[in-house]
């Protein structure tokens, strides 16, 4: 074999060949960003392994806030359609390992609104790096950027209505008395998740595990509002958010049960494992 031959025979084997997804989102950073090769790996072994979970169907928008270089790079979308945009973030408040950080009055755009999420079916996940400590009723998962409080997609604190500091996934609107409650701050360096599986069932997840859950029945739908993340102002006068909040990968999915949620929280902390370079 020639020399010329052996360098492209090895060119050929060296080359990755990622999953179909997996190499549109990396095109999709590159455009704008760089991302190593760790990273595509990590982000092709999480897409492989949420296909193989049967969760890749499941999930409407997919964002990898860690893993590309560049700020630019991790508000590309992994999966779901429109365009984000976001409100004030800047290079110092991103890490390619920890993710994106929100202060003050910072938010994204996602992109799509709350209306094309199946009121009866739908959750919210979240991996941080920083922990997610609840401050503040709503303490916002995501939102409606137009301050509609009906369309809100969060955890809730109410020690405002009730005798007891609570935290509850809330999603439409509901009776007070039939949240999903558990009477402990929500710390965790790891994921929080809210689902909803029917009309009249809401449940609560940290790192994979349920901590409560309840007949929150939904009474209103879901309005066309794009929906948000981090920092909210929904008031006008009050602004809360995850005051340790670093995230580093958040979905937006069908409503999942405790299995899903559980093999959802492992994936995803094996692929932040990989990010670790």
């Amino acid at each position: 074999m020639s020399l010329l031959a052996a360098i492209s025979s090895s060119r050929r084997r060296s080359t990755v060949a990622y999953d179909a997804d997996a190499a549109s989102y990396f095109a999709a950073v590159e455009a704008v960003s760089t991302i190593s090769a760790t990273a595509k790996n990590a982000a092709n072994a999480y897409i492989v392994g949420l296909k193989a979970a049967s969760l890749w169907t499941l999930i409407h928008q997919l964002y990898l806030y860690a893993g590309p270089n560049t700020l630019a790079g991790a508000l590309v979308k992994a999966k779901g359609s429109g365009t984000r945009v976001h409100n004030g973030f800047v290079s110092g408040d991103f890490s390619p390992t920890l993710g994106l950080q929100s202060s003050g009055t910072k938010y994204v755009n996602n992109g799509f609104l709350a209306n094309s999420l199946a009121a009866n079916s739908h959750s919210i996940f979240v991996h941080s790096s920083g922990g997610l400590v609840i401050s503040g009723t709503p303490a916002i998962l995501s939102g409606v950027y137009s301050g509609a409080e009906q369309s809100l997609l969060c955890l809730d604190s109410y020690v405002n209505y009730l005798s007891v500091v609570g935290r509850a996934f809330r999603s439409g609107t509901y009776s007070y008395a039939s949240i999903p409650l558990f009477n402990s701050a929500l710390t965790t360096f790891g994921s929080v998740m809210g689902s909803r599986t029917a009309n009249n069932s809401s449940s609560v997840y940290q790192n994979g595990i349920i901590k409560a859950n309840n007949s929150a029945t939904v009474t209103t739908a879901f309005q066309p509002y794009d929906i948000s993340s981090f920092c909210l102002n929904t008031s006008g006068t009050s602004r809360s958010e995850f005051s340790a909040d670093r995230r580093q990968v958040e979905i937006f999915a069908q409503g999942l049960n405790d299995t899903q949620a559980q093999q959802l929280h492992d994936l995803t902390t094996t692929y932040i494992n990989a990010l670790n370079y």
